[in-house]
């Protein structure tokens, strides 16, 4: 169900204008045993920032702490962890392109540094998702397709660092029929899923939060679907399915 909407936010805060809560990211602190919600609210009529709220339940009973200075007018936040417990944000859209820095590693509400603009992809749109696998860093995201083309499809690109430079690798998701497509890439168990939604409903005002292994979209109500897929020997990625996917170099 609801977990957050924009009076909240206000309530809590005193920012913030009606509506306007758009795809977030939700991480799980292992050392203070927290959920860190990370998401984008307008504060006025043209100014985008991106909020954080924690919890100690992944889907309820969440507390805004505030906004992340430092961050641009920018949307769809995006939070990776390496291996070392360094955490990344990357956040994207409003026409500002994909942007990323690090957090502070005993504060994830405050940035460790400046955020800089990154490089490296091929008709960027918003979306951002990191993920690793075998040392690489892979930046996925959503395209310009044009709707009347089927909508967005999703792209990724390739790095030795977290913060780049990028090289652009294609597409691997072609589009699904609605205009606005975002999606994550996560190992479970052993297996690599990837998960993507699309819109069915646009809601103007009070938008649901969805806790569902950190894909969350708050512009509309959206089915959310997964893939699961295999990586072989070769590094190359077979989809089960025909489609929506194919095969792409790792």
């Amino acid at each position: 169900g609801e977990i957050m909407n924009s009076a909240t936010v206000k309530a809590q805060t005193g920012l913030g204008i009606d509506g306007f809560m758009w795809a977030p990211d939700c991480v799980y602190n292992k050392e203070e045993q927290l959920y860190y919600l990370y998401f984008p609210h307008m504060i006025d009529e043209a100014t985008w920032r991106i909020f954080v709220a924690t919890s100690r339940e992944p889907a309820a009973k969440f507390r805004v702490k505030g906004v992340i200075e430092g961050i641009p007018s920018t949307i769809d936040p995006c939070v990776f962890v390496d291996d070392d417990g360094q955490p990344y944000i990357y956040t994207s859209g409003a026409g500002q392109g994909c942007w990323g820095g690090k957090l502070r590693k005993d504060d994830w509400t405050t940035l460790d540094g400046t955020m800089t603009p990154l490089k490296g992809f091929t008709d960027f749109h918003e979306a951002p998702w990191m993920h690793k696998y075998k040392g690489k860093y892979y930046l996925s995201h959503s395209d310009n397709h044009a709707s009347t083309q089927g909508g967005n499809q999703m792209q990724y690109s390739v790095s030795d660092n977290p913060l780049g430079p990028f090289t652009p690798c294609g597409v691997y998701m072609y589009p699904q029929g609605e205009e606005t497509a975002h999606g994550s890439i996560v190992e479970y168990n052993g297996k690599w899923f990837s998960f993507y939604s699309k819109s069915i409903i646009y809601l103007c005002h009070y938008i649901l939060l969805f806790a569902i292994l950190s894909l969350l979209d708050l512009l509309r109500y959206r089915y959310f679907y997964v893939y699961l897929y295999d990586v072989n020997l070769d590094g190359l990625k077979y989809e089960w399915q025909d489609l929506p996917y194919r095969y792409t170099e790792l």
